[in-house]
């Protein structure tokens, strides 16, 4: 278990609704708006020591592989140099799942396993009923009691970050974790007697690890009447990888086999994932042994990862 400096905890700002400003209610708002500095001091935190940084100030809709590389560069730093016991990342709902996921895989591999509890809101800040200081406040509870890992705290849910996925676009009750637990963020005692391990790294990265390129991974849903068209546009497009949105438990239209197959065959690996609301955990050849995530955009993280290093 890492030993720390300090007993207080960073919260790095990326934006998102949590840090939103409406314009004209229900119609629309703007993401990133308001400075975490200022949200932290919304959601103040009795006998807990929080120091604030800025890394982006966007809609998660709009993240980016080299920003994942920035926050995962920033908490080892963080966690490194004994500055931190703690990280809570504000980050918008849109892509939260895909930025665990990627933290979940990449920061074991940086020997970091301190808590990382991300966290954002569906209401912006200035709207009528704020949803955002209640759920920042019991991310800074979490991350204060936590052993470690990567996890995602919504709705007074504490949910891990290698199983959580926004299943609503609209209420406030937006995320679950399909078959794990569902834990409560405030329970001390609870959360402190958690059998957590940190995970066995999968990845290696190399000294350069942050200047490596994304590669380009596609998503293809399998669908009644499914086109093969859409695989071979994607192979003469020179995709690097696919993941195949199977229907229910992991199922396949007959009608994309055979161009899965040719992907498979000219060295584009096609992992498997379910597109159903509440995927579980789909385990073929086609899904080497690497703990990633459940859902289709997940485990396109995943796999791009897996490419990468």
């Amino acid at each position: 278990m890492q030993a720390f400096l300090t007993s207080d905890l960073w919260v790095l700002g990326t934006g998102g609704t949590i840090a939103g400003r409406a314009s004209n209610l229900p119609a629309g708002y703007t993401p990133g708006q308001v400075a975490v500095a200022d949200l932290v001091q919304a959601a103040a935190l009795a006998g807990v020591t929080c120091h604030t940084e800025q890394v982006a100030q966007i809609g998660s809709h709009d993240m980016s592989w080299g920003l994942w590389g920035q926050l995962a560069h920033r908490v080892a730093q963080l966690a490194q140099g004994g500055l931190a016991a703690g990280v809570v990342i504000t980050h918008g709902t849109d892509t939260m799942e895909e930025t665990a996921t990627y933290l979940h895989a990449v920061l074991p591999a940086l020997g970091v396993s301190l808590p990382v509890v991300l966290t954002g809101a569906m209401h912006p800040a200035d709207s009528d009923a704020p949803d955002g200081p209640a759920n920042l406040r019991a991310a800074l509870q979490a991350a204060a009691t936590l052993p470690g890992g990567v996890w995602v705290v919504m709705d007074g849910a504490l949910w891990p970050g290698d199983s959580v996925r926004k299943s609503h676009p609209r209420r406030v009750w937006a995320f679950d974790g399909g078959d794990a637990p569902r834990l409560d963020p405030s329970d001390a005692a609870a959360l402190r007697a958690l059998a957590w391990q940190p995970p066995t790294p999968w990845l290696r990265l190399p000294p350069n690890w942050m200047n490596q390129p994304a590669p380009w991974v596609g998503v293809v849903t399998s669908v009644a009447h499914a086109d093969p068209r859409e695989v071979l546009a994607w192979l003469d497009a020179g995709v690097q990888g696919l993941v195949l949105a199977g229907t229910g438990n992991g199922t396949c239209h007959a009608n994309l086999e055979p161009v899965l197959q040719q992907a498979e065959q000219a060295g584009v690996p096609v992992w498997l994932a379910s597109r159903t609301l509440w995927p579980v955990s789909v385990r073929t050849p086609r899904v080497p042994p690497v703990p990633c995530g459940l859902t289709p955009a997940t485990t396109r993280v995943a796999q791009m990862l897996w490419l990468s290093f």
